[in-house]
């Protein structure tokens, strides 16, 4: 790619600096982010593959496993790359152009992923509800692998089916653009474009199923077909889903040319936002939403505290829960002689 070529052809989509070190502010926000939210994504990651043995036989539960996976590393791309970039201050056309076209590029992928992992778990879930043989058809045993390799194998393909991509940050408004070239212009990369509309569609649709069963099932309480569990992780799947709608058609929007509110100050900083909170605020569903995340989450951080704990101060645990070898000695006497006393008076009756 030729960045000057790059910056010749896209000035219309830098905007100026509002206020001071505008870039450094916003980078600085986006990392700040990055650290509130990974951190509880690493609990829930943890919470979830250590989980109860019993949780790990359901399918969804381990496509949880995947997307969560898929969080955290699109949370890097979004956040932390994106952040430390502004922070730095790399010029649009410097040669970190080609630094950010491969950044970019690799996270454009896991987000491929992560779009087809989520239509895993809401097709999951809808089957779930509808016809439970046929979820466990798909979805059980070795057909798991088969749908993660087939996830995989969708991201390889849109990765390598964009023809003449150009990415660029608009370090402005702290963004990364996606784009293809055609001819002499730059046009919004339409693989990009049509699997977010896909996604969101699809994954609405489902959520749409599962939220008029839910409210079937809360009227018919005493008869209903699916447990708590299994609800819970549904209603996560709907909250997930308006949460993803919400960045999705934000993104959307932003590829349309005719995007009326595509000038707004810090919009394309908003936009970035919202990838971020989309990915970061799955772990708090989890943790809020799913009882056995949460208690797994409680199991672990109490073992964490008590460990180290023992670890700074082994001495009181050791003198707390066993007695020294003098105590033990000390005592014995004491024992002999209340045995004697209770031999004597027995002679004496």
């Amino acid at each position: 790619m030729n960045a000057s070529w790059s910056c010749g052809n896209v000035s219309h989509w830098i905007h100026k600096d509002y206020f001071q070190n505008q870039g450094l502010v916003i980078g600085i926000v986006l990392l700040v982010m990055y650290v509130c939210f990974m951190v509880p994504q690493v609990i829930v990651f943890f919470s979830l593959v250590f989980s109860e043995p019993r949780m790990l036989k359901y399918s969804c539960h381990r496509i949880m496993i995947v997307i969560c996976v898929l969080d955290m590393v699109n949370l890097s791309y979004a956040l932390l790359s994106t952040g430390i970039y502004a922070v730095t201050q790399h010029l649009l056309c410097t040669e970190s152009v080609y630094d950010l076209a491969n950044l970019i590029n690799q996270g454009l992928t896991f987000w491929y992923a992560y779009s087809a992992a989520n239509i895993a778990l809401a097709l999951n879930r809808s089957l779930q509800i509808l016809n439970k043989n046929y979820s466990k058809q798909l979805f059980d045993g070795y057909r798991l692998v088969l749908w993660i390799i087939a996830i995989a194998a969708y991201a390889v393909i849109l990765h390598f089916s964009a023809s003449d991509p150009i990415y660029f940050f608009n370090k402005q408004e702290v963004i990364s653009l996606i784009m293809v070239r055609r001819g002499a212009k730059i046009l919004v990369n339409p693989i990009h474009y049509y699997n977010n509309i896909a996604k969101s569609i699809i994954i609405s649709l489902n959520s749409f199923i599962i939220f008029v069963y839910i409210r079937k099932e809360a009227a018919q309480a005493s008869r209903s077909s699916i447990t708590t569990m299994e609800r819970n992780v549904s209603i996560q799947v709907v909250i997930m889903t308006i949460i993803t709608d919400i960045s999705v058609i934000s993104y959307v929007i932003t590829d349309w040319e005719g995007n009326p509110i595509k000038s707004w100050i810090f919009y394309g900083t908003m936009i970035q936002v919202s990838w971020g909170l989309l990915h970061g605020l799955n772990a708090i569903i989890y943790l809020t939403l799913n009882r056995s995340v949460r208690n797994s989450a409680k199991q672990m951080l109490s073992n964490a505290v008590r460990g180290r704990r023992y670890a700074t101060h082994p001495s009181n645990t050791r003198t707390t829960n066993a007695r020294s070898p003098s105590d033990a000695v000390n005592s014995r006497p004491e024992r002999k002689s209340s045995l004697s006393q209770a031999a004597n008076q027995s002679v004496v009756k």
